[in-house]
C-alpha cells in the first residue's frame, strides 16, 4: 500500500548569547530536509560535531554521513534525513561552543482500517458501506504501521470522541520490517444507531502531524416492516445508453443529496461495497478512482464510456439529508448501438442493404430481415403487408439472438411468400418498433412480383432524340417499370415516398411515370408498368416505343 509522506523544510535562525549550552530541539519527519545555522563567518577554527564526533573541521569532512554537507556561513545542510541523522549537533569555533541542536527524526505511520475482512487505507478518500444487521456491534480495527515515536490512536464517531470503554485491544509492538519503529493497534466496538455512522481513526502524538481515516456506514434494512429503507420512482427504468459514448443514468431527486451510493447488483448485502459513493459533495469508491464513473450532486450516475458490461440492473441508495431514512431504486440500463445501416436489412437478391428493393418471385420462397447488434432495444421486428387501408400483420417467425457475452443482441424475422398464379405485385414491409430514436428508420420495404403477364401493347411512335414520358396509371401507390423482350430488364420501381432507377443512363422518373430523356435505338422496345392503386389489386400498362416512318 502506498505510504503517505508529510514533508517539511525547516530552517532555523538561531538567536541568543554566544556559547549557549542549551540545545535547540529539532524534530523532523523522516525524508525531510533542514539547515542548521552556525553564526559567524570565520574560515578557520570551525568544527561540526555529532554526539562529540567530528564530522567537519573547517571544510574537510571527517565523517561520510549521507545527505550532510556544508552550506553558506558554515551552516550544516541535511537532506533526506533518516534515523541515522538523530543526535546532538554542535558547532564550535576556536574551541568555543557556538550553538547546538538536538535532532530527532519521526516516522509517519501508514494508517489502515479493517472490518469484515475489508481493509481501507487512503486518507484522501471517504469510504461508504451498508450495514444490514443493526443488532450486531461493528468491530473496526485501526492499525498505525511503522511509527516513531509510537502513534497514539483515538476514535471519533459522528464528530464526538469515543469513550475509552468502547476501545479494546490497544497494542504496541516493534515493526518487524523497519527497525526502530512501532506498530500501534486499537479496536473499536460500537452498536450502530440512526441512519448512518461516521467513524474516524486518528493518530496523534507526533508534532506537526496528524492523520485520520474515515468510514461512513449507512444503516440498511432491506425487506422488513419498519420502513427504514423504501423504494422510490425518481429514476426512470429502463434507461438507454449508447455504446462507446458518455452516458448518464438520470434521476430526478429534488436538489442536491446528502449521500448516494451505487451498486452493480440489486441483491445488496452488508458484504457488498458500492463502486462509487457521494457523501456531502465528496465522491469516492473504486469506480471514481478508475475514472469509469462520476456522480452528479442529484445522485445521477455518469458513465464516462458506456460498454456492454454496463448492460444490467443497477441499484442506488440515497439519503436526502442526514436525518432522513435511506431510499433505494433499481434502474435497468440497456446498452444499445446504432445499427450498421439506419434501417432493417432485407436479405434478398438485389436488396444489397437498401431500404427499398424489388424481387421477382418465380417460386415459393421466404424473406428474411434483420437488425444486427443493437442491444435489447426493439420491442418488435416483424413483416407486414402494406395496403392503402393500413399495414396488415402477416405470420412471421421472429427471434432475438445474442451470440456472445460481450455482443449486443440482434433481431431476425422470416416470412414465407407464396407464389401467385396471376399477376401480383405486393409491398412487404419489415418494421421495427423501438422507443430509441437513435436507431434511424424503423422500416424497410420490398416490392415482390409474381405470376405471369400476357397482354398486348399500345404503340407509341417517337422521333430520334425526342423526350418521351410514359404514364403508369392514376393515383399509383407502388409500381415497377421493366423493358420486356427476350428477357426482362428492371428499369425502375418505387412507392409514393421513395423510388429507385436501376438503369440511370437515359431514364428518369416523374412520380410513377417513366421518362426517356433522349430516344435512341437502344431505348426502343416494349415497356410495361406493373402497379397497384390500393395495395391489393394489381394492374399493368404496356407501351411499344418505335420510330415513326419518315416520308421523303
Amino acid at each position: 500500500m502506498e505510504r503517505i509522506w508529510f514533508t517539511f523544510l525547516l530552517i532555523f535562525f538561531v538567536s541568543g548569547s554566544r556559547g549557549s549550552k542549551d540545545p535547540i530541539v529539532v524534530r523532523l519527519v523522516e525524508r525531510d530536509s533542514v539547515i542548521l545555522k552556525c553564526n559567524g563567518s570565520a574560515t578557520r577554527g570551525n568544527k561540526w560535531l555529532i554526539d562529540d564526533r567530528v564530522i567537519f573541521a573547517n571544510e574537510i569532512s571527517f565523517d561520510s554521513l549521507a545527505g550532510v554537507s556544508l552550506s553558506n556561513n558554515y551552516s550544516l545542510s541535511m537532506s533526506d534525513v533518516t534515523f541515522n541523522h538523530q543526535g546532538l549537533y554542535k558547532c564550535n569555533r576556536n574551541y568555543t561552543h557556538v550553538v547546538s541542536y538536538q535532532v530527532t527524526t519521526v516516522v509517519i505511520p501508514e494508517l489502515i482500517l479493517s472490518f469484515d475482512q475489508r481493509t481501507v487505507g487512503e486518507p484522501t478518500r471517504l469510504y461508504d458501506y451498508l450495514v444490514e444487521d443493526r443488532s450486531k456491534a461493528l468491530k473496526i480495527r485501526c492499525i498505525a504501521i511503522s511509527s516513531r515515536p509510537p502513534a497514539s490512536l483515538t476514535w471519533v464517531v459522528n464528530g464526538e470522541d469515543v469513550d475509552a470503554s468502547n476501545v479494546h485491544n490497544v497494542l504496541y509492538k516493534p515493526n518487524k520490517e523497519r527497525i526502530n519503529t512501532t506498530d500501534s493497534e486499537s479496536t473499536l466496538h460500537l452498536l450502530p444507531t440512526g441512519t448512518h455512522v461516521n467513524i474516524s481513526c486518528q493518530f496523534r502524538g507526533i508534532e506537526l502531524v496528524s492523520q485520520n481515516l474515515t468510514i461512513n456506514f449507512i444503516l440498511f434494512e432491506s425487506s422488513d416492516e419498519s420502513g427504514t429503507v423504501v423504494s422510490s420512482d425518481e429514476c426512470e427504468s429502463p434507461q438507454y445508453l449508447q455504446l462507446g459514448e458518455k452516458g448518464t443514468i438520470s434521476c430526478n431527486y429534488p436538489g442536491d443529496l446528502y449521500g448516494a451510493v451505487w451498486f452493480n447488483s440489486t441483491n445488496v448485502t452488508s458484504n457488498d461495497r458500492p463502486f462509487i459513493s457521494l457523501t456531502e459533495g465528496r465522491i469516492s469508491g473504486p469506480g471514481y478512482k478508475s475514472r469509469e464513473y462520476l456522480v452528479h450532486p442529484n445522485g445521477s450516475l455518469i458513465i464516462t464510456n458506456v460498454s456492454t458490461k454496463h448492460n444490467h440492473v443497477f441499484r442506488v441508495t440515497t439519503l436526502a439529508t442526514i436525518d432522513e431514512d435511506p431510499i433505494y431504486e433499481d434502474v435497468h440500463v440497456v446498452v444499445y448501438d446504432k445499427p450498421q445501416e439506419p434501417y432493417p436489412i432485407i436479405d434478398a437478391t438485389g436488396c444489397d442493404q437498401k431500404s427499398l428493393c424489388f424481387l421477382k418471385l418465380n417460386a415459393a420462397s421466404s424473406l428474411s430481415c434483420n437488425v444486427l447488434r443493437v442491444g435489447e432495444v426493439l420491442d418488435d421486428l416483424s413483416w407486414k403487408l402494406r395496403t392503402n387501408t393500413g399495414d396488415e400483420q402477416i405470420s412471421s417467425q421472429s427471434k432475438a439472438v445474442t451470440t456472445s457475452v460481450n455482443e449486443l443482441q440482434s433481431y431476425y424475422t422470416v416470412v414465407n411468400i407464396s407464389l401467385q398464379t396471376s399477376l401480383s405485385l405486393r409491398l412487404f414491409v419489415c418494421a421495427a418498433r423501438s422507443d430509441v430514436s437513435d436507431l434511424g428508420n424503423t422500416e424497410s420495404t420490398i416490392l415482390v412480383e409474381s405470376g405471369t403477364l400476357e397482354a398486348s401493347s399500345e404503340p407509341l411512335l417517337v422521333t430520334p432524340n425526342e423526350r418521351v414520358v410514359m404514364n403508369c396509371g392514376e393515383d399509383v401507390s407502388f409500381f415497377v417499370w421493366k423493358q420486356v423482350g427476350h428477357t426482362e430488364e428492371i428499369i425502375a420501381f418505387g412507392t409514393k415516398s421513395m423510388s429507385v432507377v436501376m438503369t440511370s443512363e437515359g431514364f428518369t422518373l416523374q412520380n410513377s411515370s417513366l421518362v426517356i430523356n433522349t430516344v435512341k435505338n437502344l431505348t426502343l422496345g416494349t415497356y410495361t408498368c406493373v402497379y397497384s392503386t390500393d395495395g391489393v389489386a394489381t394492374k399493368f400498362t404496356t407501351t411499344d416505343v418505335t420510330f415513326q416512318d419518315v416520308i421523303f
